[in-house]
C-alpha cells in the first residue's frame, strides 16, 4: 500500500510585487516626504527611526523612517534613508542612494516606470532608479526587519511615542 505524499508551499508574503526604489537627492528626509506625498497621492508618516544594526558595519545606527498604508488598493509604502549621518550605509552596495522608496502591493506590477518618472520630475531629486530586490543582498531580512519595525511602532503601547508626525 502506498501513500501519496503531498506537499505545500506556505508563502511567507502577501504582496506579489515588491519594487525597491533608488533615489538620490539633496532633499532632507521631511521635505523628500513630503514632496512623494504631493507627488504620489500617499500620505506619509514619520515613525521612530529604524535600527541598522544588521546592515550597518558600525553599532547604533539609526536610519529616517516613513510609513503609508493604502487600505483600499492593499499597498504599504516605505521610505527609508540609506544614510546615517554620512557615516554609515544601510545598503553598502548603492552608495549613491540617499533614500529608497519601497512599495509592496499588489497592483503596482508594471507601475514602476511611471513612479520613477514621476520621482524624477521632483525638484532637487537628481536621480531615481529600479533596484532589482534579487541583487539586494539580505533581501529577506531587510524586509522581515522592516515589518516588525512597524510592529513595533504599531503597539498600542508606543503609538503615542513612535508616531512622530503627520505630513501633510
Amino acid at each position: 500500500m502506498y501513500i501519496k505524499v503531498s506537499k505545500f508551499k506556505l508563502e511567507d508574503d502577501f504582496f506579489d510585487e515588491v519594487l525597491f526604489i533608488g533615489i538620490s537627492t539633496s532633499l532632507k528626509d521631511y521635505q523628500l516626504s513630503f514632496f512623494i506625498n504631493k507627488s504620489l497621492f500617499t500620505n506619509f508618516k514619520k515613525m521612530l527611526d529604524f535600527s541598522g544594526d544588521y546592515f550597518s558595519k558600525k553599532e547604533k545606527s539609526l536610519f529616517s523612517f516613513y510609513y503609508f498604508k493604502n487600505n483600499d488598493l492593499f499597498s504599504e509604502y516605505f521610505l527609508l534613508s540609506n544614510k546615517c549621518n554620512n557615516t554609515s550605509l544601510l545598503l553598502s552596495g548603492y552608495k549613491q542612494a540617499d533614500f529608497f522608496l519601497i512599495i509592496k502591493s499588489n497592483v503596482m506590477k508594471g507601475k514602476t516606470a511611471e513612479i520613477i518618472t514621476t520621482l524624477r520630475k521632483i525638484k532637487n531629486i537628481f536621480f531615481a532608479f529600479n533596484i532589482e530586490i534579487s541583487n539586494i543582498k539580505n533581501i529577506n531580512t531587510l524586509l522581515n526587519e522592516i515589518d516588525y519595525h512597524i510592529e513595533i511602532c504599531n503597539n498600542p503601547k508606543n503609538k503615542s511615542k513612535n508616531q512622530i508626525t503627520d505630513l501633510n
